[in-house]
């Protein structure tokens, strides 16, 4: 991908990706703005202290069960749009 000089152009750039180009372009530009990509967290008085994913208050522990009970993944994300 040649350099993008404005937001435009990083727009366009980014519709031509796939999915998977996409998923790893927000990966690297949200560690760029954390210092680090937000994985799994544990913070205490945040849900109890329960893992949750990071900088969210989505506890892994409600994904899981939702996975156990038949909850479809595309579901998921549809209810999570914060989710990758």
């Amino acid at each position: 991908m040649s350099a993008v000089t404005t937001l435009k152009d990083a727009e366009i750039a980014v519709a031509g990706l796939s999915v998977s180009e996409k998923s790893r372009l927000l990966k690297k530009l949200a560690g760029e703005l954390n210092g680090k990509f937000a994985g799994i967290e544990k913070t205490p008085n945040v849900m109890g202290g329960a893992a949750c994913v990071g900088q969210t208050r989505i506890p892994v522990w409600m994904l899981e069960q939702a996975r156990r009970q038949g909850v479809r993944e595309a579901d998921l994300l549809l209810n999570y749009p914060i989710l990758t």
